[in-house]
């Protein structure tokens, strides 16, 4: 019983002893640590989210203990999404704050500012001030010349579609490798809504406006697209296959796509139920479009 006791009363006094020892060391040679925050990008549209990144620095030669890192920022031009608050393990070096912090853009504004604090104990940080332009979203994206590349047409915007009779709206984004994604609404149909992907290839359209999310069924566009320089508009003529999947279908006869859309069109793996015809058109500009990229700031 009594060597229990004073076991219990040495590792309390070494613990004591040890703590006390931290406390001396922390007042003649303190921990010390700088907070750097960052984002991909010094611009951020209205409505949209800009994550930031933060990386704690050590300064001298003791660890820095556990802490916490806390984001705050322009509350009429931000506002905390996620993140704003961080806990931090002991460190020594350099270590980047895990945790997603990300802040929504409010309203428009010249410079919207973000700063961190790091706190450890008796040690308190400040970050650098990491200040963001809020742009008013850019106006809607039309089909037009791009002067970047050659003078190419390229098809991004938003198209007023026809498939089989019903009408619907459909947005295409351009690549520069000439690929297509988007996405189509027909609300008054069998496929009332969802994605596009698909190529350009000179003036041919192929491209899957994919509607089953279970990936049963799906609409094939073959089309090519015509510009009406007279009117200002570019169309898109051609038919719309709508395929249902059959794994091992196999055909020897695969037709030609896009001219009669009554004449038979087979695709391996695919059963054609109907062939449908497709057209769609947007206002087209003729003169060339330059691309503005926006640097980090």
């Amino acid at each position: 019983m009594a060597g229990a006791l004073l076991a219990a009363v040495g590792t309390g006094t070494f613990a004591a002893f040890m703590a006390l020892k931290e406390e001396i060391f922390d007042y003649f040679d303190p921990p010390l640590a700088t907070l750097e925050i960052s984002a991909d990008a010094g611009v951020v549209e209205v409505n949209s989210n800009i994550e930031i990144k933060a990386v704690l620095h050590q300064i001298g030669g003791r660890a820095v203990r556990q802490g916490v890192v806390e984001f705050s920022a322009d509350a009429t031009h931000l506002a905390k999404v996620s993140g704003s608050q961080i806990k931090t393990d002991e460190f020594k070096g350099s270590t980047v704050v895990s945790g997603k912090t990300e802040f929504k853009a409010l309203a428009a504004a010249d410079t919207a500012d973000v700063i961190a604090t790091f706190s450890s104990g008796e040690l308190q940080v400040k970050s650098n001030i990491l200040s963001f332009k809020i742009a008013e979203p850019k106006a809607e994206e039309a089909p037009h010349l791009d002067s970047s590349d050659t003078n190419r047409v390229n098809l991004s915007g938003t198209w007023q579609i026809e498939v089989g009779g019903q009408m619907g709206i459909m947005t295409l984004k351009q690549a520069t490798d000439s690929t297509l994604t988007g996405s189509f609404s027909i609300p008054d149909s069998n496929w009332p809504e969802g994605q596009v992907r698909g190529f350009k290839d000179g003036a041919t359209i192929r491209i899957f406006l994919d509607f089953d999310t279970k990936a049963r069924e799906r609409l094939r566009v073959a089309g090519h697209f015509d510009i009406e320089g007279n009117n200002g508009y570019i169309q898109i003529k051609g038919c719309a296959y709508h395929l249902r999947k059959t794994p091992n279908a196999r055909y020897t006869r695969k037709g030609k796509e896009g001219l009669d859309c009554d004449q038979p069109v087979n695709y391996d793996n695919w059963t054609r139920l109907a062939g449908l015809n497709f057209y769609a058109s947007a206002p087209f500009s003729s003169k060339p479009k330059d691309k503005t990229l926006i640097s980090k700031r």
